[in-house]
This record gives structure tokens, C-alpha cells and sequence, in this order.
């Protein structure tokens, strides 16, 4: 069955869709979105067609949410017998959950121990090197490989961009702190019935990072890293030390910076960066 897709219109116009199945005046829904009459129209036209909502009575007309039958690709509520879809998320509500997904499979997958992985979008008036000097998130660690025995002292950083901000601006701000660091990604987040709709703009990004040998992952759940795939990878570069150092104290919390020194003095001492008892998760609220 072909996956159901919505435009970025009909998205909206759904999100704002009473979930309890009441409904909501046409008036009333085409003010909170702030679209034209025709540009409202159309988006609700592709609902109706798409047997996602219904017609519903009200002055001006209304819509509501249809039954969503059981092979519908969209989610369904069994408990309210609606259609439902993840409504938009904010960019700093993916921050968290793409911690824990880079702390666990997508290190692993990778062979990245990591030793500090923190949310460092928001550190207030810190002295940071200008706004886009700072990444929203930054993972430290080291890189291992199967078939050879050194390994990398790595830097990552990642510019996350909601879905209502895929734009090549994003492959900009990322080459910007990568200049302090190994690697730099673009990491977009794409719900899976705006995949078609957002595919375009994918493209442009995808296109002008590797021009630039930036990194592009794509997810349609943050926490869930079998929907993330890495449509181009990062390539490594060799930033000055010292630039790196003044990044990891400038951006990584002060725990963070304990767990990286300890790790460096462990690799100078030809030890693992990490003992088996270290923590190597930085605390939510670092």
C-alpha cells in the first residue's frame, strides 16, 4: 500500500483539527492558519479527498475529523476511532530525545564512543564565538574502526531544523562551527507524510552540503533511530587544536568538560577514554 502523503498545507489544516472530533468552523480554522480563502480551500479539499476529515454543520461551514478505517496509513486512535498524526514539534522539543538517540544506537551504529553529548543551543549570554558558532547539539568522543587500530578524537556537531525550516541556510550555520570541530551535520526533521512534500527541499540541502562536506541526516521520530537515515555523510576535517579546545570549554557544560579531560589523560596514558564504571551520559540539565 502507498504510504498516504499530505501537502504542507493539509498537514496544518489537520494538525488544528479538533483530535476529539468536534468540529471546527471553516472561518475559525482558515484565521488560526492565516491562509487566503484559496489557498484554505485547496488545503481542505486535499483532506476530503484524502477521506481525512468531513464535512461537519456550523455557520460557514465546518470540518471534523473522518473515522480513520483500520488500513488507513494514518495513525489511528482506537480509543476514539479518529485519524491522528504527530502534530509539528518545535525544534527544542527534538533536542532531547536526539540526545539519547545519538548517546546510544547512533553511536554504536557508528563505532563512536561518546564521552560528552550535550544541548548547547541555549547558553544564555555565554561568550560562544557568535550565533552561528554555536551548534544546538555537540557530541565529543572517540572513533573506533573494525579494521584498523587507531582511533579518532572526535568533535561532532549538529544544526536540527523542524520541519518548517528545511532550507540550504542550515548547511550554512553548520559550516560555520565546523571550523571548531571534526564533523558537522544537518539534521532534519521529516515527518513521514510530509515526505514527499519536503522532498524538494531535501534535495537542495543535501545537494549544497556535499559541496561542502557536510553531513545530512533525516528523521521522522527523533527518538526512534530506525527512521533516521544519513542521506550524505560528514567528512572529517583536521580543525586547528586549539580552536577545538577553546570550543569544548567555551560550549560544553563543566561535568562535560571533567568527563572530556579525564578521557583525554586516560588516551595520553594509552588507557580506553573511559573506565567501566564512568558515566559517560551528560544529565539532562547539564
Amino acid at each position: 500500500m502507498t504510504q498516504l502523503q499530505l501537502t504542507h498545507d493539509e498537514y496544518r489544516l489537520f494538525t488544528i483539527t479538533p483530535e476529539d472530533g468536534s468540529a471546527i468552523g471553516n472561518v475559525s480554522a482558515r484565521t488560526r492558519l492565516g491562509f487566503p480563502k484559496n489557498r484554505y480551500g485547496r488545503a481542505k479539499d486535499g483532506l476530503l479527498a484524502k477521506r481525512l476529515i468531513l464535512r461537519a454543520p456550523g455557520g460557514g461551514g465546518a470540518i471534523k475529523r473522518a473515522p480513520a478505517a483500520d488500513e488507513s496509513d494514518i495513525e489511528m486512535d482506537s480509543n476514539r476511532g479518529i485519524a491522528v498524526v504527530t502534530p509539528p514539534v518545535a525544534e527544542s522539543n527534538l533536542y532531547a530525545p536526539m540526545l539519547e538517540t545519538l548517546r546510544g544506537a547512533w553511536g554504536a551504529d557508528r563505532g563512536f564512543e561518546p564521552i560528552a553529548v550535550e544541548d548547547v543551543a541555549n547558553l544564555g549570554s555565554r561568550k560562544t564565538g557568535g550565533k552561528w558558532t554555536r551548534p544546538d547539539l555537540v557530541a565529543v568522543g572517540v572513533t573506533t574502526f573494525d579494521f584498523v587500530p587507531d582511533l579518532l578524537f572526535d568533535v561532532i556537531t549538529f544544526e536540527v531544523k523542524p520541519a518548517d525550516q528545511v532550507n540550504v541556510l542550515a548547511v550554512y550555520e553548520a559550516l560555520a562551527h565546523r571550523r571548531s570541530a571534526t564533523h558537522a551535520f544537518v539534521a532534519v526533521h521529516i515527518p513521514a507524510v510530509l515526505s514527499d512534500s519536503l522532498k524538494r527541499g531535501v534535495q537542495q540541502v543535501v545537494a549544497t552540503a556535499a559541496e561542502h562536506g557536510i553531513g545530512v541526516i533525516s528523521f521522522a521520530d527523533p527518538s526512534d533511530y530506525e527512521t533516521w537515515e544519513v542521506l550524505v555523510d560528514a567528512v572529517r576535517v583536521s580543525s586547528p587544536p586549539e580552536q577545538i579546545d577553546a570550543f569544548v570549554r567555551r560550549n560544553i557544560s563543566l561535568d562535560g568538560q571533567g568527563r572530556v579531560s579525564n578521557a583525554v589523560e586516560r588516551l595520553r596514558r594509552g588507557l580506553p577514554p573511559t573506565s567501566d564504571g564512568d558515566a559517560i551520559l551528560a544529565s539532562a540539565d547539564s
